[in-house]
């Protein structure tokens, strides 16, 4: 036939090319929920937001105090990184415990392993002198339990988003994101 020119394509290739496509649709129909893995690129992004506390509070971020803790966090789900990069998902009750588990992250007792969704997390919360919120966790695996010790930061929120801060006056101490899930 003259003036066509004739195409092969593996049959491989053309599968791969559905299957792609089927899978992007999925995605966007499922965009409504997040996967753990979409929220922890989502920390991600939002991390990025400030590079530190000082740039927070330059943009207008406010210290949260223990009662606006208690009434604006207390008995929601947080979902944030820890400083290893794993993300969790834990409710900080009204009674000083916490609850949840981790989402994603690297398993402590096989190093570069991935740890499997909902490991359970417990674990207690108080107020320092300071008003630094201090929690202290466990994360229980079939491997055992690794204990997250105690740690006191600041609370900050801005733009309806907190962020947690070892200091409220080192304007370079670096932030970890909290969103409250809906």
């Amino acid at each position: 036939m003259r003036g066509r020119k004739t195409f092969t394509v593996a049959l491989p290739a053309v599968a791969a090319g559905l299957a792609a496509l089927l899978c992007s649709a999925c995605a966007l129909a499922q965009a409504g929920q997040p996967s753990a893995r979409q929220t922890a690129n989502d920390l991600a992004v939002r991390q990025s937001e400030f590079a530190n506390l000082g740039q927070l509070l330059d943009a207008g971020g406010k210290l949260t105090r223990p009662p606006e803790f208690k009434q604006e966090v207390a008995q929601r789900l947080v979902v944030g990184a820890l400083p290893s990069g794993s993300v969790i998902e834990v409710m900080y009750t009204s009674s000083g415990s916490v609850a949840g588990s981790l989402l994603s992250g690297f398993n402590m007792s096989s190093p570069g392993g991935i740890a499997p969704q909902n490991w359970p997390i417990s674990g207690s919360w108080t107020i320092d002198d300071s008003d630094r919120i201090c929690a202290s966790m466990r994360i229980n695996s079939a491997q055992g339990t690794s204990i997250i010790p105690n740690r006191c930061q600041f609370w900050f929120k801005f733009s309806g988003r907190y962020y947690v801060s070892d200091s409220d006056e080192d304007r370079s101490a670096k932030l970890l994101v909290r969103l409250m899930k809906q």
